[in-house]
């Protein structure tokens, strides 16, 4: 450390720390790894170009000046085109001043001619365990040493069904596990946005960071979900109207897709599985009928049950775009949720009873009339 009285002229050696008096100092900028602090007083630091790249800073790891918070010049020459991999460290200091064009500014009021490019760090994976919360502090991970900078987050949750459990508050992201239900594994991407006297939104000056958060769903449930199963297919209408009329099917076993082959499909004395999909056309109106046989109704993953209608034997299921489709003799039925025979998918086997209780219809037999579930717009697991 060296102490100076009013005029300084920088080696181009690294000097070390160099501080003013208590009287107006001023510092000529030179070659080399400088650091000047001008103390009390009304200070000037010299720069022999007007076309070095000057930086208005605030020190957010003490790592420049010392102290964090501390507001500095970042100084960089040019020599041939190019700017010097050096620089010049000066705070403490009011004026700025150029010597090929005499020409000097208030540091307050000065204009930089770059900015620094926002600094992080890795955030860890994390698990965070069940009816637990667990927060991060972004402020930790994200820096910047632009003066008077401001810095917003945008946030990406690649899991849909955990988004409800993830938020930033201020300057944290704020996780919440679930109480119940399987591990999920969510990617989080956190993208930092800043201006600053330095920068403006048009100059992008953003950063990214990428890690796993694995925690329970806190709306888990065995069968049904808000968002689609990602790696599931959805289907799509295979046919565009569904025919008048019954259709009827053999005495044996059969497998029946609902196509819209008619808007009654009958079964006869098999043991007969229906698979109940999105692949039934748009604004159909389709009941089944099958008094024989031991019969179940299956829906494959990705379903989605827009409303359920019940009786004490018959219920209207309402899927997407108005498909409409009405099993009668329900009550005779068992059901797979989520399940498909064509592709070796299974589930449970609930009967009537369960699988009205699935959508929080009591004691479904003794309905005296129609009961509509709440269970309402799920897709089906």
């Amino acid at each position: 450390m060296k102490k100076i009285n009013l005029n300084f002229i920088g080696t181009n050696d690294d000097d070390e720390l160099i501080i003013g008096s208590d009287g107006d100092d001023t510092f000529t900028v030179t070659k080399g790894m400088d650091k000047f602090n001008g103390g009390a007083g009304e200070d000037t630091i010299i720069i022999p170009s007007e076309d070095s790249m000057i930086i208005r800073g605030v020190d957010a790891s003490g790592d420049y000046t010392g102290i964090i918070g501390e507001k500095f010049l970042y100084i960089r020459l040019k020599e041939n085109g190019s700017f010097l991999n050096e620089y010049t460290i000066a705070y403490g200091v009011e004026f700025i001043e150029f010597e090929d064009v005499g020409r000097s500014y208030n540091v307050m009021i000065f204009k930089s001619s770059n900015f620094f490019n926002l600094t992080t760090t890795n955030i860890n994976n994390l698990t965070v365990e069940n009816n637990l919360e667990e927060k991060i502090n972004l402020k930790n991970h994200f820096y910047s040493f632009n003066e008077g900078n401001n810095i917003t987050y945008q946030l990406d949750i690649s899991e849909k069904s955990l988004q409800d459990q993830i938020t930033i508050q201020d300057q944290e992201i704020i996780f919440t596990s679930g109480s119940s239900g399987p591990i999920v594994t969510s990617t989080i991407t956190i993208t930092a946005r800043e201006t600053s006297v330095n920068t403006d939104l048009s100059d992008n000056n953003s950063a990214s960071l990428i890690f796993e958060i694995q925690m329970t769903d806190d709306d888990y449930h065995p069968y049904f979900s808000s968002f689609k199963i990602e790696n599931k297919a959805t289907l799509e209408p295979f046919n565009n109207k569904t025919n008048k009329g019954t259709l009827n099917y053999s005495e044996s076993n059969d497998i029946i897709v609902i196509t819209g082959g008619g808007e009654t499909e009958r079964g006869s004395y098999g043991d007969d599985i229906y698979i109940i999909s999105d692949l039934i056309p748009t604004n159909s109106n389709i009941s089944i009928i099958d008094n024989f046989g031991s019969n179940k109704i299956q829906f494959p993953d990705n379903t989605l049950i827009s409303k359920a209608l019940f009786t004490q034997d018959a219920v209207r299921l309402t899927l997407s775009n108005s498909k409409v489709i009405t099993i009668n003799g329900a009550n005779n039925f068992s059901f797979n949720l989520g399940a498909n025979v064509t592709s070796g998918d299974t589930s449970d086997n609930l009967n009537y009873i369960e699988f009205a209780n699935i959508f929080e219809i009591s004691d479904v037999l003794n309905l005296s009339g129609s009961l509509e579930s709440i269970i309402t717009d799920m897709y089906l697991l």
